[in-house]
């Protein structure tokens, strides 16, 4: 099932009484609190999304946790993300991911705090607090992403004109890291 939440307020929403600003309750088919201020629709609160696909850009809320989610379009994170998928033309930017998080997009400058972060690309300053283990598997890293801590399985690819750099970051078992170069006086990577 495709459903689309539009950053269009609809007839059925409350019209703009005080300015453009104003926030409006906008209709959603995630049966979520949304609202849309200037334009961007912003989810505030709980949302399981039971698999729908977002395929407009949002904000999720600073106190806003979505999960159970197909994302196909650019987010501003500022809360958190679960169990969720992030399509080839998915953009994440920002906030906390936990769960098992699928990701064919590309996702930045986030924590990730689940048990899988599997596939896509990632990049910037990518904190990894997982204290279940979770890894980043099979990703390829942005020029001059920053990793600190936890830890890196499958295949990692890297620029190597624009290294990445791990901080407290271990290899798994298995794990075949190409092209990536950790801080000379740290020998972060381990086996």
């Amino acid at each position: 099932t495709h459903i689309e939440v539009s950053a269009r307020v609809g007839p059925s929403s409350q019209p703009i009484t005080d300015s453009p600003a104003s926030p409006v309750a906008t209709p959603n088919p995630l049966n979520c609190e949304m609202t849309e201020t200037a334009g961007i629709t912003t989810i505030r609160g709980f949302c399981d999304a039971q698999g729908k696909i977002l395929s407009t850009p949002l904000v999720i809320d600073r106190n806003a946790n979505l999960k159970n989610v197909v994302i196909a379009s650019s987010v501003d994170n500022q809360g958190w993300i679960s169990n969720s998928k992030i399509t080839s033309t998915g953009i994440v930017k920002g906030g906390t991911l936990t769960g098992q998080i699928d990701n064919q997009g590309i996702v930045q400058d986030f924590e990730f705090r689940g048990s899988s972060f599997i596939g896509g690309t990632v990049g910037g300053n990518i904190q990894n607090t997982s204290t279940v283990g979770g890894c980043l598997q099979d990703v390829t890293l942005l020029p001059n992403t920053t990793i600190t801590g936890g830890c890196l399985d499958g295949t990692i690819k890297d620029d190597p004109n624009f290294p990445a750099t791990l901080e407290n970051v271990k290899v798994k078992g298995g794990g075949l890291v190409t092209e990536v170069t950790p801080p000379e006086d740290t020998g972060v990577l381990s086996n």
